[in-house]
């Protein structure tokens, strides 16, 4: 778990702002008192993990010196550069994330980094009776079940026969989809049972400013609400926090129950579309000022 955050900075320059920025993450900070936030100079920075305990697995380093964060994500260390006018040029090949200067981007910005380079799927939203998060390898068993029954993959493709190459398809799905975009189609776990009853989330649409919605509630789920209170949340966090300005949905003609679902989410049925050679009842919002 994360119990490090370490500040490794070149030059100083900027002392007084870097120490209301680590003031305020360990105000924020609300794991154990094991918990730390700290600054060293690249110098200091081998002696400092051992003077301070810290392990590669535990800690995030946020530095602006390119070569020390090349190293460190080398090694599967988080890291979080920290791009300023003096290292606009250098290269930070190898790390997943960034901030400009010194700033406190926050503990869930830090918490999701973590997750993100060692392989903890980010928890997305939570509705009154759902969690939804991104896959890992552990639900196929669950997704296999949910799959088998006919009725899944009536108007949808289903899971490759081969679970072999299920397993392939999720590691890619994880590290270009998650981790390129930062959203995808996710799981959807019922809180009070923690079990998972279905998949929903987003794609990218026709456009950067457009999300394309997708869903699925297992059988034994279905006609409770579920797939209402998940899709409204996901069309909310679509705008408010990815800021999309537009979600479509396609639909096939036959899928009665998928279309008063876009009508129940505010979506509006325009003239009907035709994708590799079929055709869909297609449904679109634009939200950019709702969500403004």
């Amino acid at each position: 778990m994360l119990r490090n955050i370490l500040f490794v900075i070149g030059e100083l320059d900027h002392y007084e702002q870097l120490a209301e920025t680590i003031m305020a993450l360990a105000a924020e900070w609300t794991g154990s008192a094991a918990c730390f936030v700290r600054v060293a100079l690249e110098k200091e920075y081998p002696a400092c993990l051992m003077e301070w305990h810290m392990e590669i697995n535990d800690t995030i380093v946020v530095t602006d010196r390119a070569e020390l964060a090349r190293k460190a994500a080398a090694k599967s260390q988080a890291v979080v550069a920290v791009l300023t006018e003096k290292n606009r040029n250098a290269s930070f090949g190898g790390v997943m994330f960034a901030i400009e200067g010194i700033q406190n981007p926050g503990m869930d910005y830090f918490e999701k980094v973590y997750g993100r380079c060692h392989g903890i799927p980010w928890t997305i939203l939570e509705t009154d009776r759902c969690l939804v998060r991104e896959i890992q390898l552990e639900d196929l068993d669950r997704l296999y079940e949910i799959y088998a029954e006919p009725s899944i993959t009536q108007y949808m493709e289903g899971l490759y026969e081969d679970r072999a190459e299920e397993e392939q398809y999720t590691r890619d799905y994880i590290r270009n989809m998650y981790g390129f975009y930062g959203y995808g189609m996710w799981v959807v776990e019922e809180k009070k049972s923690h079990r998972l009853i279905g998949r929903a989330g987003i794609e990218s649409g026709d456009s950067e400013e457009t999300a394309e919605l997708g869903y699925l509630i297992a059988k034994e789920y279905q006609r409770q609400g579920y797939a209402t209170e998940v899709c409204e949340a996901i069309i909310k966090y679509a705008g408010d926090k990815l800021e999309f300005k537009r979600i479509v949905c396609y639909v096939e003609p036959e899928n009665e129950a998928s279309r008063m679902l876009c009508r129940r989410l505010g979506l509006t049925e325009r003239e009907e579309k035709v994708r590799k050679g079929k055709r869909y009842c297609f449904y679109e919002k634009e939200f950019m000022k709702e969500f403004s």
